[in-house]
Parts: structure tokens; C-alpha cells; sequence
């Protein structure tokens, strides 16, 4: 691999087509180590396929493939649950028509997500800004806007902002 792209992907800057930087969390979805976690260590190829070396928790290293890969944030998925339990129970005919929720793609890259509250209990309740720019891959920012929840993150921090917006929609007023 050409030393220029080395130096780019240590530096966390944008590849296209690398979906993982520099100590990512990650999870192997395909083959013998199915199911197993670890951090990106180095970026061992890009063509004719991306190509990671992943250092597991267990210890050991391997090279792993990126469609073999998806981003090992804890929580992600118990997070979705919880939004989704939470949408479903403001939904009365007439909310999720108005405004409701959505999750979108940036293209720097990252996600955001949106919840129109008003209607709902959390309207008038005090929400204070989450800002975190760790890095361009690690990045998040939480904020309520004129009856709106509105939050933006790097690419692996989506159930980051959903937890943001679940720990204060969750709480006890």
C-alpha cells in the first residue's frame, strides 16, 4: 500500500471507501472468528478489496476484510431497541405525522437524528447541549432547537446519540 494513504488513514483523515480509522471498535460478522471484537490496529490493504488488521479482545490478530466488519460500539443495539419503545408510545394518529423522528446520513460522514418533541412531555423540558469533537470520526453534538431534538455524530457514533437523546427523554422530569 502506497505510504501517502499509510500516513492519510493514521492520521484519521477520510479514504474513500475505508470505512474504519485507527483503534475503531469493530465486529467480525463473517467466517471462523464470527461474532468476535477488537480494535483496527492498521490498514493492511485497499485493492482489490480493504483489507484490516484487527487486534482482538481475546489477544490474538488477524487480518479481517471489511465487508467482514461493522463498527462494535457497545449498546447500539439495545439502544435501537429502546428508541424504537420509545417512538411507538408517543405515536397516537396525529404525532408521527407532525414531525415524529428520523435518522439520516451526513456526508462528511456521520448520522444524524431528529425528534420533533413538541406535543410530547419533553417540550418544555430543559435540555442541556452535548457537545464532543474528540476527533472527525469521533465526533458528537446533542442540542433542542425550536421543538426539536437534534443531534449529529461521526460515522461509528449513531447509538451515541440515540443514548444522548434516550438518557434525557427517559429521566425522571
Amino acid at each position: 500500500m502506497e505510504r501517502d494513504l499509510q500516513t492519510r488513514w493514521l492520521a484519521k483523515q477520510p479514504i474513500t471507501g475505508v470505512a474504519f480509522s485507527l483503534n475503531d471498535m469493530v465486529q467480525i460478522t463473517l467466517g471462523p472468528s464470527l461474532g468476535a471484537r477488537g480494535g483496527v490496529v492498521s490498514l493492511e490493504a485497499t485493492c482489490p478489496v480493504v483489507l484490516y488488521r484487527v487486534e482482538l479482545e481475546s489477544g490474538s490478530d488477524l487480518e479481517v476484510p471489511q465487508t467482514a466488519l461493522v463498527g462494535a460500539q457497545s449498546g447500539v443495539a439495545d439502544e435501537l431497541a429502546r428508541l424504537q419503545r420509545w417512538y411507538s408510545g408517543r405515536c397516537d394518529g396525529t404525532w408521527e405525522h407532525m414531525g415524529g423522528l428520523e435518522i439520516a446520513t451526513l456526508d462528511n460522514p456521520g448520522w444524524s437524528l431528529k425528534v420533533d418533541i413538541r406535543g410530547t412531555s419533553l417540550e418544555h423540558r430543559p435540555f442541556t447541549e452535548v457537545s464532543n469533537q474528540q476527533d472527525e470520526r469521533a465526533w458528537l453534538v446533542c442540542r433542542v432547537v425550536e421543538g426539536r431534538f437534534e443531534a449529529f455524530c461521526g460515522p461509528h457514533m449513531l447509538g451515541a446519540i440515540v443514548g444522548e437523546f434516550l438518557r434525557w427523554a427517559e429521566a425522571e422530569p
